[in-house]
């Protein structure tokens, strides 16, 4: 009794096991893709609230630094596009930002007098969930120290914790404050 070896042919092959394993790829890419899809739930991934984080990081610094060395470029910085202008009209109405170019050479020029630096420290910051406006709420605490030549400031590191609405400028594209608390 002899045994007969069968040759297999690639196209029996084919016909045989060719659907089961093509199935069996599709299915385990199938599960692949949804295992690593993103969360739909999540409105604004991480790489986009690090760089609110980092915009109102930029912003508080601006605010709370009071430094004759950067008062000037910082204050045009806020009005320039990183507050919206109703923030920036309800800051100069209390007194906040200068109203108008004389005014923020006079305040400089005080700076200059008193020689004052601020050294600013952000210890946390904070991004929530957008609200119904897609506004995203942003919390920055830290503190600022004040040094002035005369000593006339404030003796001690003094806190602070603002409370940020960011969006974003339709005629920009860039991230802009649309309101601005103080707790």
């Amino acid at each position: 009794m002899y045994w007969r070896i069968k040759t297999v042919d690639p196209k029996e092959l084919a016909k045989k096991w060719g659907v089961p394993i093509a199935l069996g790829v599709s299915l385990f890419f199938n599960v692949l893709l949804i295992a690593t899809r993103p969360n739909p739930k999540k409105d604004t991934d991480e790489g986009t609230k690090v760089t609110i984080e980092q915009f109102a990081t930029q912003v508080a610094t601006h605010l709370v630094d009071s430094s004759y060395i950067n008062y000037e470029d910082n204050t045009k910085k806020l009005m320039g596009g990183e507050l919206a202008s109703q923030v920036v009209k309800k800051m100069q109405a209390s007194g906040e930002l200068p109203k108008d170019n004389l005014d923020m050479a006079a305040t400089l020029e005080g700076l200059k007098a008193h020689r004052q630096v601020a050294a600013v420290h952000i210890r946390e910051v904070n991004a929530g969930e957008p609200d119904a406006n897609g506004l995203l709420p942003v919390t920055v605490k830290g503190e600022v120290a004040i040094n002035s030549a005369d000593e006339s400031g404030p003796s001690g590191p003094q806190p602070f914790n603002l409370q940020l609405l960011v969006g974003v400028n339709n005629a920009t594209n860039e991230h802009v404050v649309a309101d601005l608390k103080e707790r």
